[in-house]
C-alpha cells in the first residue's frame, strides 16, 4: 500500500496464535469469517478463501507445503480446523490455470457462522473496473483500491499464460494513497466487492510484472478472474454436490411432486418417489431437499448426495439441474409401518426458488372386497349389477363376474347313486378375505340346520391351474324321503 495506517489496513490481528478481529477496520471482520489460514508453521500468513462448505481457492503456483488443515474463525471467536482432502487446479486447454480448487475432508457447519462468499458475477466485464474492492494481503492485511483492466498472458513463455487476470496497476513514483500491489507471500488471497449489500469475489491474487511505461517503473497485480471460471469451478465441485453460488442466480422455478411408487401395505418393502423440476431459463444452482419421511429406512436417488438428520428428517443435495429437466429421489423402506406414513418434501435453490409438496398414504391392508369391487357401479354387498340374481357378494365369494349374467358358478346339487351331492367353489384363501362359507339342511325348507346328517361326508377337491385360488367343496348326504342343503355365505366386518 502506497499508504499504510494500522486498524485501516489490518483486518486480523494475533495470527496464527491468537487471531483477534479489527474493530476499526473499515469493512466488519465479521463480514470476512470465511477467509481462513493454514496450519503449516510456515504458512499461516496466507489467506484461503471459503466457497462452499467443502471447497476453498488458492492457486497452483503456490501449493501447500507444510499446512495440511485451514483454518476458521467462527462466530463463537473459537478457531476449528478442517483437514485438506484434495487440491485440483482448473484445466484450461488442457493446460492448468493459475486456479486450484481445494477440498475440504469435512465440511464447515454454517452453525459456525462461517459462510461461504458467492462469486459476483455482474452483467459486463467493465462493470468491474472503476469501482471500490476490498484486496486481502498476507497475515490478516487488507486495504481498498480499484480494478484497472483485464488482461491474459497468452503466447508469453510464462507460466500459466493461459489464466485469464484482472490488474491493479500502481506507478512507483507516484499516484493515489489507495494504490496498492501484491507482494511475496499474498498469492491466493481474495479480492472482494459488495454487490447488492452481500460480500462477493472478483479474484484471488496471482502475478506480479513490473514494466516500463511512459509514467515510469508500473507494477501490475493480477487476480485470477474468478467470473470467468464459474462453470470450471463447477465442474470440480460438483462431485460432492455443490457449484460456486452466483451472487446473481438465474431465474429458475421448481415444482415438487411426492406419489407412491410401489403398494404400500404394512410390514411389506414400500417406496414413495419426489421428483423435482427446473422451469424457466439456465441452471438451478446448489439444490437442496429436505425431506420428512414417516420411518424411512433411506432416502436417495440418482445424482443426489443425501444425508439422515434428526428423527424423520433427510436432508438431500446436489449441485444443479438444467431448466426444463427434473431429477428423481424415493423415500424407501424394508418393512412399512402400520396405518399411514406421510412424506413431505421443500426444494431451494440459489436465489430463493422454493417449492413444496406433501403426500399422506395409507399403508393398511386394503380391504379385498372393496378392492374386488371398487370398478362396479353398484358395489354393495347385496347389489346385483348384472341382474342375474347373484348378489355381489355371492359372486365375490364363488368366483363370479358381476358385470356379466350368465355363466357364473354356483352351488349345484344333484342326486347321483342315491346321494344327494352338493358341489360348489370356495376361495382357498377364504379366512384372509374374512369369508365364511356355511353348508345348512332342511327337510321343509323352513328349519334349517348345519348338523351334518349322519352318513354325510365332506371332501375338498382343487380345481388346479384351470381356475387359480379356487377350490371346490363337495358334500355328499344319504338319500331322505325328502331333503335339501344350501350354501351361506358370510364376510366379516
Amino acid at each position: 500500500m502506497r499508504s499504510e495506517s494500522g486498524g485501516q489496513h489490518e483486518w486480523m490481528t494475533g495470527l496464527p496464535a491468537n487471531p483477534t478481529p479489527v474493530t476499526a477496520f473499515p469493512t466488519s471482520p465479521e463480514l470476512l469469517r470465511a477467509i481462513g489460514w493454514p496450519n503449516g508453521g510456515d504458512e499461516w500468513h496466507r489467506n484461503i478463501v471459503l466457497v462452499s462448505p467443502l471447497h476453498f481457492l488458492s492457486v497452483s503456483h503456490y501449493p501447500f507445503v507444510s499446512s495440511d488443515a485451514i483454518r476458521f474463525r467462527g462466530a463463537d471467536g473459537v478457531v476449528r480446523a478442517y483437514p485438506i482432502a484434495a487440491t485440483e487446479s482448473v484445466m484450461r486447454h488442457g493446460q492448468p490455470t493459475d486456479l486450484v480448487v481445494g477440498t475440504l475432508a469435512t465440511p464447515v457447519d454454517p452453525s459456525t457462522g462461517v459462510l461461504p462468499f458467492p462469486v459476483a458475477n455482474l452483467a459486463a466485464r467493465a462493470d468491474y473496473l472503476n469501482r471500490d474492492v476490498l484486496v486481502i494481503g498476507k497475515a490478516g492485511k487488507g486495504a481498498t483500491s480499484r480494478y484497472s483492466g483485464f488482461e491474459t498472458l497468452a503466447g508469453q513463455a510464462l507460466p500459466f499464460s493461459n489464466t485469464e487476470n484482472i490488474y491493479f496497476d500502481y506507478v512507483v513514483a507516484a499516484g493515489a494513497a489507495t494504490d496498492l500491489h501484491f507482494e511475496g507471500g499474498d498469492s491466493g488471497s481474495p479480492t472482494l466487492m459488495m454487490e447488492g449489500g452481500r460480500l462477493c469475489l472478483t479474484g484471488v491474487h496471482s502475478s506480479i510484472w513490473k514494466w516500463w511505461k511512459p509514467q515510469g517503473w508500473v507494477v501490475f497485480s493480477d487476480d485470477v478472474f474468478l467470473p470467468d471460471y464459474l462453470t470450471d469451478m463447477d465442474a470440480l465441485m460438483e462431485p460432492l454436490g455443490y457449484h460456486v453460488k452466483r451472487r446473481y442466480a438465474e431465474a429458475v422455478t421448481l415444482q415438487v411432486s411426492v406419489e407412491a411408487v410401489t403398494p404400500m401395505a404394512s410390514g411389506s418393502p414400500g417406496e414413495v418417489g419426489v421428483t423435482l423440476t427446473v422451469a424457466g431459463a439456465g441452471m438451478a444452482h446448489n439444490l437442496s431437499v429436505e425431506i420428512h419421511a414417516t420411518g424411512a429406512s433411506w432416502v436417495g436417488g440418482p445424482g443426489w448426495l443425501c444425508e439422515h438428520g434428526p428423527g424423520d428428517t433427510w436432508s438431500c443435495r446436489r449441485a444443479g439441474l438444467a431448466a426444463g429437466t427434473a431429477a428423481a429421489l424415493s423415500a424407501y423402506w424394508l418393512a412399512l409401518p402400520a396405518e399411514a406414513v406421510s412424506v413431505g418434501a421443500t426444494a431451494v435453490a440459489d436465489g430463493g426458488a422454493q417449492a413444496t409438496a406433501a403426500v399422506q398414504v395409507s399403508t393398511a391392508t386394503p380391504d379385498p372386497y372393496q378392492t374386488w369391487a371398487k370398478w362396479l357401479p353398484e358395489p354393495g354387498l347385496d347389489a346385483d349389477p348384472d341382474h342375474d340374481g347373484l348378489s355381489n357378494l355371492l359372486e365375490y365369494a364363488f368366483g363370479g363376474n358381476p358385470a356379466a349374467a350368465g355363466g357364473d358358478p354356483q352351488p349345484v346339487g344333484a342326486m347321483i347313486g342315491g346321494m344327494l351331492q352338493l358341489d360348489f367353489p370356495r376361495r382357498s384363501d377364504a379366512a384372509a378375505r374374512g369369508l365364511s362359507y356355511a353348508v345348512e339342511y332342511s327337510t321343509d325348507l323352513v328349519n334349517w340346520s348345519a348338523m351334518v346328517p349322519a352318513g354325510a361326508s365332506i371332501s375338498v377337491h382343487s380345481f388346479g391351474s384351470s381356475w387359480p385360488g379356487f377350490e371346490q367343496v363337495q358334500i355328499r348326504v344319504p338319500r331322505q324321503q325328502r331333503g335339501y342343503a344350501r350354501v351361506k355365505v358370510n364376510l366379516a366386518g
